[in-house]
């Protein structure tokens, strides 16, 4: 019994130290040391050594059952595919391609068969990892910076976006997922359980500041889902005790009713506080509202070119071929990731690949966990327009909480019974 617990102890330290320094410190050596490669490279080698530790350690609860056996078969496809077009990427570009794709996807395996308290566990530490980085933008907000060597040029970006030393698209996931996550109480963390309110008028005014589409976007989807689960519940619940349900529902609804119409106050203030006039900005981003407009901003990536070959048709030209990661290419593509998938996969890579994540929102619309709808479908929206499941730090919670909400037995749905 003592060797279990000491064993679960030493999880519990090496998965922190893993999502601290993937959350917080790898991030911000990124952003401090741009220019610098050799720091560079040895955050990158400290990450996967970590990584590395964290795989070694958690080896027994990787198994393919027959719940993930087609991401398995996607994972293979893209394994395969990599490794036919490897020999025109060099090692440094091949293993930033394992880095930023194929290990978040293992992390899905193993926390797959997480138990409960570990999962609580994983989130909290998520949570409480990505509270610190929106607090120190919060603080820039306010002129004040941390006193870290080089802080200010982490902090310094183009335009008047709220990010952080996230960058604004970074920051834009990060909000609404925590604003969904504390709207549909799908987490038992006490911050965000104790100051539910106050925490999601917050998020929700830094999400707007985003002045990114997708955040707008997961903003939305989350009160939509949110309304089609307390509609539910309401019908699985006597009547005597759904009006209460309906009232926090209705207030809500109020409170955010009175913040879309108290914007431009909101927005004038806040733009007092940091010396930029961001109104026009916000109206432009909600004018320029539509895929149309998008699209356009992506026409140099968002090209199909393996048509003119049948195999490459089919098969694809090989991943990575049209990678960010790769120097060698001819055309990135981190902001047209579908285009890039059929590019690189072709028809049946581009099937095997989108096929897992379709049946998992098919499964849980069956199992009513509404929470999971949101989340693939939010992640895979903002996946069309960039690289969302391929960015650090991203990529490294989205794979286990998307695990996590699959399970059957789940942190996520434990509060609201299953």
């Amino acid at each position: 019994m003592g060797k279990k617990m000491m064993e679960k102890k030493n999880n519990k330290v090496i998965l922190a130290t893993l999502m601290i320094y993937i959350i917080i410190v790898y991030p911000l050596i990124y952003q401090i040391y741009a220019d610098n490669g050799v720091i560079g490279n040895g955050n990158k080698l400290f990450l996967f050594f970590l990584l590395l530790i964290f795989v070694i350690h958690n080896y027994k609860y990787i198994s393919f059952s027959r719940h993930n056996v087609l991401l398995v078969i996607s994972l293979l496809y893209m394994v395969i595919s990599l490794l036919l077009y490897a020999p025109n990427m060099s090692i440094q570009d091949i293993l930033r391609e394992v880095l930023y794709v194929f290990v978040p996807i293992i992390l899905f395996f193993i926390f797959e068969h997480y138990p409960i308290d570990q999962q609580v566990f994983f989130l909290n530490v998520v949570i409480y990892s990505l509270l610190i980085v929106i607090m120190v933008g919060v603080l820039n907000l306010f002129g004040v910076v941390l006193p870290i060597p080089n802080m200010k040029v982490a902090l310094t970006h183009s335009g008047v976006n709220f990010q952080s030393y996230y960058s604004s698209l970074e920051m834009g996931y990060v909000v609404q997922l925590l604003f969904a996550m504390t709207l549909m109480r799908v987490t038992n963390n006490s911050f965000l359980t104790k100051f539910r309110i106050p925490v999601l008028v917050v998020l929700f005014i830094l999400g707007i500041l985003t002045l990114q589409r997708g955040c707008y976007m997961g903003l939305l989807f989350g009160l939509f889902f949110y309304v089609i689960e307390r509609a539910y519940s309401n019908n699985m619940t006597i009547k005597n005790s759904s009006w209460k349900t309906l009232l926090k529902l209705v207030l809500l609804m109020m409170i955010l009713y009175v913040l879309l119409k108290s914007w431009y106050s909101i927005a004038s203030f806040i733009s007092e506080l940091m010396g930029v006039d961001i109104k026009k900005f916000v109206l432009d981003e909600i004018h320029s509202f539509n895929l149309n407009d998008v699209v356009a901003d992506r026409t140099e990536q968002a090209v199909i070119s393996n048509t003119t070959n049948v195999f490459h048709l089919f098969f694809g030209e090989g991943f990575g071929k049209y990678s960010p990661n790769n120097t060698a290419t001819i055309r990135k593509m981190p902001d047209a990731s579908y285009y890039r998938i059929f590019d690189e996969l072709g028809i049946i890579g581009f099937f095997l690949f989108f096929f897992p994540y379709l049946c998992m929102v098919v499964s849980a619309v069956r199992k009513r966990r509404f929470f999971t709808c949101y989340f693939i479908l939010e992640t895979f929206t903002a996946f069309f327009f960039n690289r969302i499941l391929w960015m650090i730090p991203l990529n490294y919670f989205i794979y286990p909480i998307m695990s996590i909400s699959m399970k059957k037995e789940s942190c996520l749905y434990e509060i609201l019974g299953g």
